[in-house]
């Protein structure tokens, strides 16, 4: 008994042994070097005439425009060591950027042909952090979030030019043009082994002017005296925004001094009279600031319908005109930085 405890003692050192001689090399080869796996292009251009918009590569913050596609252009080089091994693609387009095309043609997880990469691996389906339910998930503004392609088996050099291609969503908009969205787009490299190589992340500026106009949709009323305008109406021109929650729209109403403003009624966003918060009298007009409640919402524009009344002791004489005039329209840009929201600018429309 003694021997073979002996003997099994020393199979059992001997297997202690190579295992313990076994690690060092073990180690080594999960210990995965990435030296060299690194992006060497990184730019973006206008898709349709390739003009460049922007090195990221050298810092540079691209300034973009609702309505124009752009391509994201990145080049990277692969190390022998891991030619044959599989490495990715990652880029991530923020809130405010949607993507509108990408290589291979199509927007289908799987494989792909005819340019350096062999899979589409995540699609692009939305980052989930705008408000207010926008966009719809089937909307094609939806396609923003992450995106991973794998890389061709055996290349050393990847380049996609004009493939990855978007647009900047004009709902985040404000009117300054030199808006800035932050950490907008991001791009790194990855095997399976390793995540984040070489990452660079960039902001880009919204650089629309995004103001609002006025249209009269009815600009003029016949009263009598002691009587209140009910028909006339100022449509608002300009695109859709995200606003901001708990946010106050707010309207300018400039009338004769001799007449009283009774209210100022939208009928498009709100369907309610505003609330008159201010009101001043230089000795000729009056000015009036009316707000509404905004909630928070993917809106449209505002419609008004200011109510002004004739006193009945009005001593101006029969057929004679007075003018009623809306301006200075404030409505609050969800997380714009900075923060001017959009307004009417110098817009305004004169009614009588």
């Amino acid at each position: 008994m003694k021997s073979k405890a002996r003997i099994v003692a020393g199979l059992l050192l001997a297997a202690v042994a190579f295992v313990a001689a076994l690690l060092p090399n073990l180690s080594v080869a999960y210990a995965e070097d990435t030296t060299g796996l690194q992006i060497n292009a990184l730019s973006i251009e206008d898709a349709s005439t390739h003009a460049q918009v922007a090195d990221l590569l050298a810092g540079q913050t691209p300034a973009l425009k609702a309505g124009v596609t752009y391509a994201l252009n990145v080049g990277y080089t692969i190390p022998a060591s891991l030619q044959f091994s599989p490495t990715y693609l990652n880029v991530r387009f923020g809130d405010g950027l949607y993507v509108t095309g990408l290589p291979g043609a199509t927007f289908t997880v799987g494989g792909i042909s005819n340019t350096s990469f062999s899979n589409l691996v995540t699609t692009p389906t939305g980052t989930g952090t705008l408000p207010y339910g926008y966009p719809g998930a089937s909307s094609e503004k939806n396609r923003s979030g992450d995106l991973v392609y794998m890389t061709n088996n055996g290349l050393t050099q990847v380049s996609s030019r004009g493939e990855i291609q978007f647009k900047l969503d004009d709902a985040v908009e404000n009117q300054s043009a030199s808006q800035v969205i932050a950490n907008a787009i991001r791009v790194s490299l990855s095997t399976a082994a390793t995540q984040n190589i070489d990452p660079h992340t960039s902001s880009v500026t919204a650089a629309d002017a995004m103001t609002y106009g006025f249209w009269a949709d009815q600009s003029t009323e016949v009263l009598s005296k002691g009587g209140t305008t009910s028909t006339l109406q100022v449509s608002t021109t300009g695109s859709k925004v995200l606003t901001e929650a708990n946010s106050k729209t707010t309207v300018q109403v400039v009338y004769p001094s001799d007449m009283e403003l009774v209210g100022v009624n939208e009928t498009s966003l709100y369907n309610t009279a505003g609330t008159i918060v201010s009101t001043t009298d230089d000795g000729t007009n009056k000015t009036a600031t009316v707000e509404w409640n905004e909630p928070g919402s993917y809106a449209g524009t505002p419609t008004f319908k200011p109510q002004i009344k004739v006193p009945a002791s009005s001593t101006r004489p029969n057929n004679s005109t007075f003018n009623v005039t809306i301006k200075n329209l404030t409505m609050s840009v969800w997380n714009d930085t900075p923060n001017v929201n959009r307004t009417s600018a110098n817009a305004s429309s004169t009614l009588t």
